[in-house]
């Protein structure tokens, strides 16, 4: 039963970000024919804590997109691959419950890398203490 709910969570994810993702003007394209853009393709959560994590989720508001993991097991991840697009300078939010804290967190990146004909993957790793890491691969 765990299984069939995990298998569920993950289709309602791919359906949600799928159905409110903000795509380039031809998403079909090639990463090389976005020149000097950086872009993604994917996300990971990881939950780095001892702890589930539940209620995970990123929100886009000026995109009106968003992507939700009902739960997390700890050290376990929650990702989502989806087709090419520009990285922009949206302000994104991540929120979960830990016990029985509810956090709310801005997801923000020490760096961005460079353009590159590589399309990256965005990493969010959550810990105990509501502290977030984000970067790129």
């Amino acid at each position: 039963m765990r299984k069939i709910i995990q298998i569920v969570s993950i289709l309602s994810v791919v359906a949600v970000f799928y159905a409110c993702s903000h795509y380039p003007n031809d998403n079909h394209l090639p990463n090389n024919d976005l020149p000097n853009k950086v872009t993604i393709e994917g996300i990971i959560i990881q939950n780095k804590t001892p702890a589930v994590i539940t209620d995970v989720k990123v929100d886009v508001p000026s995109t009106r997109s968003n992507i939700a993991c009902s739960l997390l097991l700890p050290n376990r991840s929650c990702s989502l691959g989806f087709k090419i697009i520009q990285l922009e300078n949206h302000p994104a939010t991540l929120n979960w419950t830990q016990g029985q804290r509810r956090y709310n967190q801005k997801i923000q990146a020490e760096s961005i890398p460079t353009p590159s004909t590589k399309a990256f993957i965005v990493y969010v790793d959550i810990y105990s203490d509501g502290h977030l890491d984000t970067y790129f691969k």
